[in-house]
């Protein structure tokens, strides 16, 4: 990924990417649960929730 000094871009990465390591963890979870990775995609759904929230309030103006 190329480097963002707009805000709102960045931040739309940063969600970008939490969900597909979140899509990968439940892959992984699929067929065999595991809690280490159930936990690690619950803090990683709790950080989407986070940068959606900080986008949601950002303007294409911001810079990081």
């Amino acid at each position: 990924m190329e480097p963002q000094d707009n805000k709102k871009l960045a931040l739309g990465k940063a969600v970008s990417a939490h969900e597909l390591a979140e899509a990968a963890l439940n892959d992984l979870t699929k067929d065999a649960p595991d809690p280490r990775y159930e936990a690690m995609a619950a803090r990683i759904r709790q950080n989407i929730e986070e940068l959606k929230a900080d986008a949601a309030t950002s303007s294409p103006a911001d810079r990081v």
